[in-house]
């Protein structure tokens, strides 16, 4: 599921919007210069769409 762009959220794989009861996984990437490997990654969630 995508929501870096404006509009609808969409699958990532599809591209089709997202719809209630669909299941989520997600985690957080960013860069940051001052980590030890340049980057973090955030522990993962799911999650169900509710409507």
């Amino acid at each position: 599921m995508s929501v870096d762009a404006p509009g609808v959220p969409t699958c990532s794989r599809s591209n089709e919007p997202a719809l209630p009861g669909q299941r989520v996984r997600a985690q957080f990437y960013s860069r940051d210069v001052g980590a030890p490997a340049n980057l973090n990654l955030t522990d993962a969630i799911e999650f169900y769409l509710e409507p």
